[in-house]
């Protein structure tokens, strides 16, 4: 390599101009480019952790994995610090398109590195990741997330989930989360509408309608689907969110689950929520 590559003001001056995508491969040649680069990038620039090896081990039991693999942990660490430097009251503020483009794909990256450590039904249908980042960050799966499916899939959902197979078993026998979380809370942000004649349906403070009511389940030793499906069974239904028309058959069913200290929280992924 040539010496002039080691000066820090043309390799950054270089780098801004290649796609983004391969920062990582650049951050790889060599320790002096992956700490110039680390010291002199723009905090939208710089090359977030890899979570690929955040994938469960086959040789982990399950009922030991008390904590999200470090990768995980790392990833969120990362982003923390990274929307810190953003925000720093030291600098002009700089929430650009740039900044929504980075927010985006940081947090479509650490939801992809999560899938394997939710139920394969919830990783299936997951949309987007709400909060939990200083959870995450802590090793904690005190998490907020979305998932979207059609009418058709959520009503056929409790119909294999209550099956005597042992398919249907072993789908209500399995863990929500891995580590395993014992609170939880589920909204319906919409395509569906609780039944509020049930009692186990709770009232809650919120500015939106979505956010005023919600089922709540906790479990000493653990979330299972089960313990989700027995609490939804019959208090939500598809028919009447809205007239039987054909927009209304088409619509999807969009659910919000708040594990951990997320279910506490009632309000605060708002400024998240493009939903009315």
């Amino acid at each position: 390599m040539h010496r002039i590559f080691l000066l820090p003001e043309l390799l950054i001056q270089i780098v801004t101009l290649l796609p983004p995508s391969e920062l990582p491969t650049y951050a790889s040649v060599s320790k002096h480019w992956r700490e110039t680069l680390h010291l002199n990038l723009p905090p939208r620039l710089l090359p977030l952790r890899d979570a690929a090896s955040a994938t469960p081990s086959t040789a982990t039991k399950p009922e030991t994995l008390d904590r999200i693999p470090q990768p995980v942990s790392s990833l969120a660490q990362d982003i923390l610090a990274r929307t810190t430097q953003w925000m720093n009251p030291g600098l002009p503020l700089d929430i650009s398109d740039d900044y929504y483009f980075w927010h985006e794909g940081a947090y479509g990256n650490i939801l992809s590195a999560l899938v394997p450590f939710l139920h394969p039904w919830l990783g299936k249908h997951v949309c987007e990741l709400i909060g939990g980042l200083d959870e995450m960050a802590r090793g904690e799966m005190g998490i907020c997330f979305r998932t979207r499916m059609s009418i058709e899939e959520f009503d056929g959902w409790f119909a294999r989930c209550e099956s005597e197979t042992e398919e249907g078993k072993a789908t209500m026998g399995a863990y929500l989360t891995r580590p395993v979380t014992r609170s939880m809370e589920i909204y319906c942000v919409e395509g569906a509408e609780w039944d509020q004649e049930y009692r186990n349906v709770l009232h809650r403070h919120g500015r939106r309608d979505w956010q005023q009511r919600c089922v709540r389940v906790e479990r000493e030793k653990g979330l299972r689907m089960g313990d989700g499906v027995e609490e939804l069974r019959s208090v939500l239904n598809t028919s009447k969110a809205g007239a039987d028309t054909v927009e209304a058959i088409q619509r999807d069913v969009m659910l919000e689950w708040r594990f951990g200290e997320a279910a506490s929280r009632m309000t605060c992924f708002e400024w998240f929520d493009g939903t009315g």
